[in-house]
């Protein structure tokens, strides 16, 4: 008879927890770090360009671990967007996700704040600038929705046999993983948009329209900012 393996060298579990602490602790670092080291010589700006570019980059690490097992024959786009046929929509599901998420990002920007918080993104150099209108959201995007909406998801959906359960677990820890824990009304936005998100990928089984709506929303709202809309 074969031992059992312990849960925490599950490799489904190694992944959630990494995706979900990796970012969490950058995050409180930087704000930590902003408050007691940098708060003289660091900018608003600069501070929230560091924690975005180092989610970025914490999400394509934990993307690469995960495509290890991709045969090479697998081009690592196809392996991350595997929806087939590849640009067959919905049209009103994929309608209601668009409405949906913009509602969302319209209440983040003017209802909770947001918009002034996109205004400290003014002072930050040309190359931060670059980076944050198209290199860090459309790559958090890509590799964030992999990992939660394509990935962890569809494991936790496959293992409770339970939509709605896995949908608001993957919701949740997504939420903890952006900083819900030190900020719950943020917390709060990313659980909403976590599950609206998630609603389409259970739904739909297609990923593509999840990345495109987060990373043209994300693109959009940085360019607009950046230039002082």
């Amino acid at each position: 008879m074969e031992e059992q393996a312990a849960w925490y060298q599950d490799p489904f579990v190694r992944l959630a927890g990494a995706a979900t602490v990796v970012p969490f602790l950058w995050s409180a670092a930087v704000q930590i770090a902003n408050v007691a080291v940098f708060s003289t010589s660091l900018t608003a700006g600069q501070a929230d360009f560091i924690g975005q570019l180092g989610m970025a980059v914490a999400a394509a690490g934990l993307t690469a671990v995960a495509l290890r097992g991709v045969p090479r024959a697998v081009p690592w786009w196809r392996a991350i967007i595997a929806d087939d046929p590849l640009f067959v929509l919905p049209v009103i599901p994929s309608l209601a996700l668009v409405v949906v998420y913009a509602v969302l990002v319209l209440v983040w920007l003017f209802v909770m704040g947001g918009a002034g918080r996109m205004l400290s993104l003014q002072d930050v150099g040309w190359w931060e600038r670059v980076l944050m209108i198209l290199p860090v959201p459309v790559t958090a995007a890509v590799c964030e929705e992999y990992l939660w909406r394509g990935r962890i998801l569809g494991e936790l959906e496959r293992r409770t046999e339970d939509p709605t359960r896995a949908l608001l677990w993957s919701s949740g820890l997504w939420a903890v993983s952006r900083g819900a824990l030190t900020d719950p009304v943020q917390g709060v936005w990313l659980f909403a948009a976590g599950c609206a998100l998630g609603w389409y990928r259970i739904r739909e089984r297609r990923l593509l329209p999840v990345i495109a709506v987060r990373g043209v929303a994300g693109v959009i709202v940085n360019a607009a900012w950046l230039a002082g809309l």
